[in-house]
């Protein structure tokens, strides 16, 4: 298959990802090619765009995953340092000596 074949399948993939019988023979008979050629062509092609948009949604879901294990990060200190200052301000209130007058 040519580069020029191949660019114009490529066209036609940008405007359907599946063709049907008659258009398949017809870009077939347009590119000098063999119906199963244009046809294994159009499903390796769906193969690899397929391939790409999963490759994609994982890139965002990778990002949303990391954003929310940060997230989850800063939460975690954040409890954390809260804690230790109710713990602080409990022990200094617990270690104060007691005045009789209270």
């Amino acid at each position: 298959m040519s580069d020029g074949q191949a660019r114009f399948l490529e066209l036609s993939f940008g405007k359907e990802r599946k063709l049907e019988t008659p258009r398949k023979v017809q870009l077939a008979a347009e590119l000098g090619l063999d119906a199963k050629q244009v046809a294994v062509w159009f499903q390796n092609r769906r193969a690899r765009h397929k391939s790409k948009l999963m490759e994609e949604e994982f890139s965002r879901l990778r990002a949303a995953h990391d954003a929310a294990v940060l997230h989850n990060c800063h939460l975690e200190t954040e409890v954390v340092g809260q804690w230790h200052h109710t713990k602080l301000d409990l022990c200094t209130h617990t270690t104060r000596p007691h005045n009789s007058d209270d």
